[in-house]
């Protein structure tokens, strides 16, 4: 009889965003197949979303000791009081691991994974979610990925382009997976038939930052709005009085006060109900200039029943099959995407075709098995030593 997983979920995050929310649908799905999730949360007065969100879930957590960024404060604390604070987190987390009992660790990125690595029990198997590139940038960085590469059991990529970069660093393919997650369960989405109010209506989803390209976009949607009257863009992110916001507010203020698109293009902030805007749009575009790992919001909108416009960027085009459930730009220009947005402005009924094609697809990429192959992977990793001292083939239902 295969013994129930206990999984020791080490989030560790203060805020949340397109990874948090992966993260956190991962848990819930594990929790739903009768997995035992606990959750540990950094304790850090500022920050209390992360555990909010698991409240919501149902999903039990405790507290450790925040490690303090430099970002943070004082260069002194950071240097002298982390060491102290990370002896705390070591000595808590040792209680929590032999009251818990957990027969797994679950980390989503290296700073989780020191928690882990703090627990210093080498026969507790570690899954690792990478849902980015690992961080390479410099020698600490580089270190700690080295320690990841030898400690962890299995990694589960987030995308094919994630896995690619796996092997790249010398990751085996039999200890990885590639799992690609579900839309976030933010809000319902709209029933498949429902047609948007506007054939012409433009949808950005995301955050308001340079790699994201919505100042592309908004350069792009200039160039095709005289010969698209009806045509309006809709942009939903975050738009704060924060500091770090300043040229998110530049760019929309510049963008408002244009004459040609002024009153065509409309900020909505930060927003929970997703699919409100997917339902009265007619296309999505995720104009990603970075290497987008994989793209959430691509698999929101295929829910919605809606295709997408993206730039060839990392695993954005695994979820496309380009001129059938979507467009894939030819590069990260904005003539590109000018191209793109005049593919299906053009043709409206073209959109709702790919829409309908997009919402087929998630059988294609595997989505109906996602809670499935989580459960699957965790049963194949209950061992004392885990899963890189068995054969691979143990695993090959989860590939």
């Amino acid at each position: 009889m295969t013994q129930t997983p206990r999984i020791l979920a080490m989030i560790g995050s203060r805020l949340i965003y397109g990874q948090e929310r992966a993260n956190l649908l991962v848990m819930e799905t594990l929790k739903a197949q009768g997995c035992e999730i606990l959750a540990v949360v950094e304790d850090h007065p500022s920050f209390r979303i992360m555990p909010q969100e698991l409240e919501k879930r149902g999903i039990p957590y405790v507290e450790a000791p925040a490690i303090g960024r430099r970002a943070d404060g004082y260069l002194l604390d950071f240097i002298v009081g982390n060491p102290v604070r990370y002896l705390r987190l070591r000595k808590q987390l040792r209680a929590v691991v032999r009251e818990f009992q957990p027969t797994h660790i679950h980390v989503p990125n290296p700073f989780a994974f020191l928690m882990a690595d703090a627990v210093a029990q080498p026969e507790l198997p570690i899954i690792y979610r990478i849902g980015d590139e690992p961080p390479m940038h410099n020698a600490v960085k580089r270190w700690i990925w080295r320690r990841i590469a030898r400690r962890v059991t299995h990694f589960v990529a987030d995308s094919e382009f994630i896995a690619q970069r796996l092997i790249s660093l010398g990751i085996e393919r039999e200890r990885m997976c590639v799992i690609f997650t579900p839309p976030a369960k933010r809000s319902k989405p709209p029933q498949p038939h429902h047609a948007p109010s506007n054939p012409q209506h433009v949808l950005f989803l995301g955050q308001l930052t340079p790699n994201k390209g919505i100042d592309l976009l908004l350069e792009a949607f200039q160039q095709v709005a005289t010969d698209f009257p009806q045509a309006r863009l809709t942009v939903v992110g975050r738009i704060s009085d924060w500091s770090g916001d300043d040229w998110q507010r530049r760019l929309r203020d510049k963008t408002l006060l244009d004459s040609e698109i002024g009153e065509r293009v409309s900020f909505v902030g930060e927003q929970e109900n997703i699919y409100r805007y997917l339902a009265s749009a007619a296309f999505l575009v995720v104009p990603s200039v970075w290497e987008e790992p994989f793209g959430l919001v691509v698999g929101e909108a295929k829910a919605a029943a809606r295709p997408s416009v993206v730039f060839p960027r990392g695993g954005l085009p695994e979820q496309i099959m380009h001129g059938e459930d979507g467009f894939i730009c030819r590069d990260t220009s904005i003539e590109a995407l000018v191209e793109g947005l005049r593919y299906y402005l053009s043709e409206p009924e073209r959109a709702r075709e790919h829409g309908r094609k997009a919402l087929a697809s998630m059988t294609r990429l595997g989505i109906d098995q996602f809670a499935q192959r989580w459960r699957a992977l965790f049963d194949a990793t209950t061992s004392s030593t885990g899963l890189s001292s068995r054969n691979s083939r143990e695993t090959e239902e989860v590939q």
